[in-house]
């Protein structure tokens, strides 16, 4: 069994059926099937993942593998505005009066947001906010830091990607 095929046992029920057998990443080193709500890539060197929803359409509009994300290294995991903050990723937007209501910024409910992260970085979606935001990896005073690419909300990231909201 492939590592891809062990995957989608994890995730089978999430995925769906796939739609097509196990192919090369145009890169010749990593491999990737689609299935009917998702996908899973794997690489040598971060093993297989999967991604859907919209963190899977954000890496999609970025050029997948191709893309200054390369490959996935983990599984999209649900993750509290606290935890973003404590992984380095500095939101100083949050504020209640930006946000609109009065919940604190940096709460801990883990159903704040969804992340994956990738080998040049992550992307959330923040679904109380229905932003999707990339994040890049930048080399910063001897250390790898977080460097904000892009938010906007998920509606018009769909508008421009799919001509319609999703």
């Amino acid at each position: 069994m492939s590592p891809i095929q062990s995957k989608y046992t994890e995730f089978q029920a999430l995925l769906g059926q796939p739609l097509h057998e196990e192919r090369s990443c145009p890169d010749g080193v990593g491999r990737y099937c689609t299935y009917e709500h998702g996908s899973i890539h794997w690489h040598p060197d971060s093993g297989a993942h999967e991604t859907h929803g919209t963190i899977r359409a954000q890496w999609a509009a970025l050029g997948w593998e191709g893309s200054f994300l390369k490959y996935p290294t983990t599984d999209e995991q649900a993750i509290s505005a606290y935890d973003l903050e404590h992984m380095g990723f500095t939101f100083n937007t949050f504020t209640a009066a930006e946000i609109g209501r009065t919940a604190d910024p940096l709460s801990h409910d883990p159903s704040y947001a969804r992340i994956s992260h990738f080998t040049g970085g992550a992307i959330v979606y923040e679904m109380s906010r229905d932003r999707v935001m990339v994040l890049q990896e930048v080399h910063f005073e001897g250390r790898f830091a977080p460097r904000y690419m892009r938010c906007e909300p998920r509606s018009s990231f769909f508008k421009r990607l799919f001509g319609r909201k999703a």
